[in-house]
């Protein structure tokens, strides 16, 4: 990325390191799609890449390893994911298409609220000690 000129960061915003971990997923998609976009203070600039997906935003991405370890699941998300995700193996899309792709809502945006988002210390804790309640809304 860096050969290409494209920024990116690492657990930093604006260089500054991260000092809160919001929280504002729910288990289910009951939030307006556009709305949540709208309010989103990441999805047009917090892109991310995993195993040749491209995701307007990383909310998704953690999704699974929440699933596993707390025995829940993300109602429907499975059925919205080749919504909220492009393949970049397999896509016909210009450049100006995945730009627009990446900077619209998607599926997952459903999934989000701010009007009810939580912040905590940003800190690290063990795999055992951590509670479903750190990664989601109830």
């Amino acid at each position: 990325m860096r050969e290409n000129g494209i920024q990116w960061h690492w657990a930093q915003i604006s260089g500054k390191p991260i000092e809160a971990f919001a929280t504002n997923i729910m288990l289910s998609p009951d939030n307006d799609m556009q709305q949540q976009h709208n309010d989103c203070p990441s999805d047009k600039h917090c892109h991310a890449l995993l195993d040749g997906y491209a995701y307007p935003c990383g909310r998704p991405i953690p999704a699974g390893i929440i699933e596993k370890h707390f025995n829940v699941k993300f109602e429907g998300m499975q059925e919205r994911l080749d919504k909220t995700r492009l393949d970049l193996h397999n896509t016909t899309l210009n450049g100006w298409e995945i730009a627009e792709f990446l900077d619209s809502p998607t599926p997952m945006c459903e999934y989000c609220c701010y009007e009810r988002m939580r912040f905590a210390e940003w800190k690290q804790c063990a795999r055992q000690d951590a509670v479903l309640d750190d990664f989601v809304l109830s």
